[in-house]
């Protein structure tokens, strides 16, 4: 991606840079000079207010009072929109009648009791009449009156219905502990739901400004919906989008300059702090941000704004034209009166200058592109 911020820094070129001369062909030509040359990466970028998020509904609801407006400052915890929740009424409500439910079901006599506690007495009447009849038997056994498989009979008839009995009894205690449980579990979420009743309070989580407001008073909201947008007042970021062919030459830490229509020629100054590593697939660009010193000028989220990376920069560097280097890096001079193709190495190069490291010196003749 070209270099655009320093394109009207170097236009001079013609005219300045390069002393012309005339070649004996009538042809124009010039020389390499010492100058100051600047590689940098162009990306297009926004400014972003640090720690800049999105400010939700906690509940479903109408938004009955806005305590801030856009552009207002405000603190930590301090309220700016107040919701009221009928939402929370009708739950509380609900959470009642399962209350009173549940304990109804746990009052002895209750229906879910009544079955449990029938089965416990029958297998108790049952068990107390295979008792007596044991007794029986064994005092028959034991005058010789009657036999042993009665007997035998009679004890397996006891113990079974003695099983039953507890067991009768095991599930009517767990029916109880299970009733007692579920009125437990319904009273803490009555207790819950009594504590969301009336107005919700949306505050703000750090100290900044209010740069966006989405809603007005008396709007239905809910808790996927963005009701404002708040940022930190003073620090601002400079969110950029860089082309895939030239994120490999940026890092962190490199410096930032950026101009924005707002201010017209005033360049700004910032440094890479963070380089996003996904591509965005629709654009071809990754997310590179840059971090703003405190500026005395008025910054304006949202702002557009043209920006360059500085790659590397050299305070003397012999540079020619980048219209005059050819293809397989060359160039064509004059030497000796006749025209040649000469070889050079290059290095650094913006937008319209290149760095010449090998091949010529200030008193080369290059040769000049013929106007059409």
């Amino acid at each position: 991606m070209t270099n655009r911020m320093f394109r009207s820094s170097s236009r001079w070129w013609w005219g300045s840079l390069l002393a012309l001369a005339a070649c004996r062909n009538g042809q124009e030509t010039s020389h390499p000079a010492y100058k100051t040359l600047t590689e940098a990466v162009y990306a297009s970028a926004t400014l972003r207010p640090v720690d800049a998020y999105q400010v939700y509904a906690p509940v479903s609801g109408i938004l009955d009072r806005k305590e801030v407006q856009v552009g207002d400052t405000v603190r930590s915890g301090e309220v700016m929109f107040v919701i009221r929740s009928e939402a929370s009424d009708v739950r509380s409500q609900q959470a009642n009648l399962q209350l009173e439910s549940a304990r109804r079901a746990a009052t002895p006599g209750s229906p879910q009791l009544t079955e449990l506690e029938l089965g416990v007495e029958n297998a108790r009447q049952r068990y107390r009449a295979d008792s007596l009849q044991l007794v029986r038997q064994q005092n028959l056994w034991d005058h010789n009156a009657t036999s042993r498989q009665a007997l035998e009979q009679a004890q397996l008839a006891a113990q079974t219905s003695q099983n039953q009995y507890q067991a009768a009894v095991q599930r009517l205690e767990a029916q109880r502990r299970d009733l007692q449980q579920r009125v437990q579990d319904a009273q803490a979420h009555y207790r819950l739901t009594s504590t969301e009743r009336g107005d919700a309070l949306v505050t703000s989580r750090l100290d900044g400004r209010v740069y966006r407001v989405f809603v007005e008073t008396g709007e239905l909201v809910g808790p996927q919906q963005a009701i404002a947008t708040v940022g930190d007042r003073e620090r601002f970021l400079l969110e950029m989008l860089v082309d895939e062919r030239d994120i490999s030459r940026v890092q962190v830490g490199q410096p930032v300059l950026f101009t924005t229509d707002i201010y017209g020629d005033s360049v700004f100054r910032a440094e890479v702090t963070k380089i996003y590593p996904a591509l965005n697939a629709e654009s071809r660009t990754f997310r590179v941000d840059a971090a703003l010193p405190a500026v005395a000028d008025q910054i304006y989220a949202g702002a557009s704004a043209e920006a360059n990376i500085i790659i590397q920069q050299k305070s003397r560097a012999l540079v020619i034209p980048r219209s005059l280097l050819l293809a397989g890096d060359s160039v064509r001079v004059v030497r000796d009166g006749e025209e040649q193709k000469v070889k050079v190495q290059t290095g650094i190069q913006n937008l319209e200058l290149v760095e010449i490291t090998a091949g010529l010196d200030t008193t080369s003749q290059l040769v000049m592109p013929k106007e059409e």
